[in-house]
């Protein structure tokens, strides 16, 4: 569940300065304690796009290589257009699912 959050996708720990932690593990625990607090649908919205611009960064440096390599004749636009694409999917999904996993152990554990 923290990957691209506190971990990247080589196992290394990121984000970890105190400047990074507003759009990283901080938004993560924002992200818990607005579904666990139940306050409402709006601040878990905005905690979720926090954590998303942090995922898609960090799907770009993973999905960068492979795409390259998989399109050796394409131009630096369309390569990034491409990287581009594939992480805005990879962490859109992250994003949702790592959500729907949180209130699914709120709802599993009868936390109220």
């Amino acid at each position: 569940m923290l990957r691209q959050i506190a971990i990247d996708h080589n196992g290394e720990i990121i984000n970890y300065r105190l400047s990074q932690q507003g759009k990283a593990f901080g938004s993560y625990c924002a992200l818990l304690a607005s579904i666990f607090g139940g306050l409402g649908d709006s601040i878990v919205e905005e905690y979720g796009n926090n954590l998303e611009g942090t995922l898609l960064k960090g799907y770009r440096r993973e999905m960068k290589p492979a795409i390259e390599e998989n399109n050796p004749t394409a131009s630096k636009n369309e390569i990034k257009k491409l990287v581009n694409n594939s992480a805005k999917k990879k962490a859109e999904k992250h994003k949702n699912d790592l959500i729907k996993k949180i209130r699914k152990f709120k709802e599993d554990k009868k936390i109220k």
